[in-house]
């Protein structure tokens, strides 16, 4: 719709096309709006209908839009991911914290090291840190999980992983003609009833006769097309489900729809975009602002571990990326991703918490350092830092030496905290080392005692 030119005419503004109704005349002119116009097929009555719209052929675990457009819309979110500079979010310290807590989240989960997941996993949290910047003082919360979302879409690789500017939600359009890809749309956001209720328009309780009724449901659809026109949107999206007159009187207004969408998600459209919520007829009266993104995208995937085998998407890309983000998980199955889900809606947290402790030690003339473990245990091989190789205990290790592995382990976000084991464990494991000092040097001087034992036997 978006795409067409403004002074190609409609076809049944031309009245060439004498139909008998407007769902004729939405059927005629539909295949001209998405600029696809297929000749018109005589079937056995002589009645005119217009040819369906052939599409590709899809693949599973594919887009089943090929357009080029969109392609190209993917691979420039993908390469969003690739081109943060972790040093200008992080500093080193808390970086190589972050990455130390990433692949401790992912060995819990096992998944291994080979897979790729710990650099998608650092270059998806760090776009969001860079981008998102959530308004603390003007009343908005503290933790960054509530403005950036995490969409799982399986299949591809981890690499395919992508960090859209906006927003990504599961719907569809409400036909299948109306365009895949707009430009810079002028996104409308309903959250009005969308049709005509005779109690709440009288209060009185009172019989109205059908055809009453169906006049008074066709001023209001009337109406309300009207009015939403008015505000030149390229998109509605609504929360309620649209009639099908109302559908075929916007899609007269090369007006695309989309509608049962979760007031959640219209929030956080309206956040993102900047549009007003369309409450009530009479917010019209007040020009009611339309929001807008870069580029607005549907797209549909099929997998056999989806719900339903296909799912579509809306991706609205090139909003304020300071009020909110949305990272898309790919390279695994849709249960698989649950997992990597958690795992990165943990490190979120957590690497926010560093950067905010980092922008404090700036302001306090502070030097951040890695932290230690302050502890008297000679036996450093149990306090070992994560992830190197003295972390492998050998097969004799004692009751002590095991527990204390089991804190080999980061429980801080601050890369300058170190939380040493329980004192209980440090005192065990420090007995232990000294009854197995007593232990060899006895054995040392009873091997001592033998061999002069021996050598006076053999002189005598």
């Amino acid at each position: 719709i978006a795409a067409q030119d403004d002074k190609r005419e409609c076809a049944f503004l031309s009245h060439e096309h004498h139909a008998n109704s407007e769902l004729e005349r939405a059927r005629l002119i539909l295949p001209l709006l998405v600029g696809q116009p297929q000749p018109t097929r005589e079937f056995g009555g002589g009645m005119p209908a217009t040819g369906r719209v052939q599409k590709r052929p899809s693949s599973p675990r594919r887009l089943l839009d090929e357009l080029d457009v969109i392609d190209e819309f993917n691979k420039q979110a993908q390469a969003r991911v690739a081109s943060v500079d972790p040093g200008r979010v992080l500093a080193q310290f808390p970086l190589q914290h972050l990455q130390a807590i990433i692949r401790q989240l992912l060995d819990e989960i096992e998944v291994p090291e080979s897979s790729g997941w710990d650099l998608v996993i650092r270059d998806l949290v760090l776009n969001a840190l860079s981008r998102v910047r959530p308004d603390v003082q003007g009343g908005e919360r503290m933790d960054l999980r509530h403005y950036v979302r995490i969409k799982r879409i399986p299949g591809g690789e981890p690499s395919d992983s992508q960090y859209i500017s906006g927003i990504v939600f599961t719907k569809n359009l409400a036909h299948r003609l109306m365009p895949r890809y707009l430009k810079a749309p002028q996104i409308m956001l309903l959250t009005l009833p969308l049709e005509y209720s005779a109690q709440a328009a009288s209060s009185a309780s009172r019989y109205v006769s059908f055809d009453e009724e169906l006049r008074m449901q066709q001023g209001f659809t009337e109406k309300l097309v009207q009015r939403i026109a008015g505000a030149a949107p390229t998109i509605v999206l609504a929360d309620k489900p649209v009639p099908r007159q109302l559908l075929e009187g916007l899609m007269r207004h090369r007006i695309a729809v989309a509608h049962g969408i979760k007031r959640s998600v219209i929030r956080a459209i309206a956040r993102c975009t900047g549009a007003e919520i369309v409450t009530s007829m009479n917010k019209f009266s007040d020009y009611p602002r339309t929001g807008t993104c870069a580029s607005l995208a549907v797209q549909t995937y099929e997998d056999p571990s989806l719900p339903e085998y296909r799912k579509s998407f809306f991706f609205l890309d090139g909003c304020i990326e300071q009020r909110g983000g949305t990272i898309v998980l790919r390279g695994d199955s849709f249960e698989r991703l649950a997992d990597i889900k958690q795992v990165v809606d943990l490190v979120i947290c957590l690497s926010y918490s560093m950067m905010l402790e980092t922008s404090l030690l700036v302001d306090e003339y502070a030097l951040a350092v890695p932290g230690t473990y302050a502890s008297s245990v000679p036996d450093k091989s149990a306090l070992a830092v994560p992830g190197s190789a003295s972390t492998q205990l050998p097969e004799d290790a004692s009751l002590a030496q095991q527990a204390l592995s089991e804190y080999n382990i980061v429980l801080s976000s601050s890369p300058c905290v170190r939380i040493p084991p329980p004192h209980v464990l440090v005192c065990m494991r420090e007995k232990e080392l000294a009854i197995r000092a007593i232990t060899e040097k006895f054995d040392k001087m009873s091997a001592g005692r033998k061999d002069t034992s021996l050598g006076d036997s053999s002189s005598s």
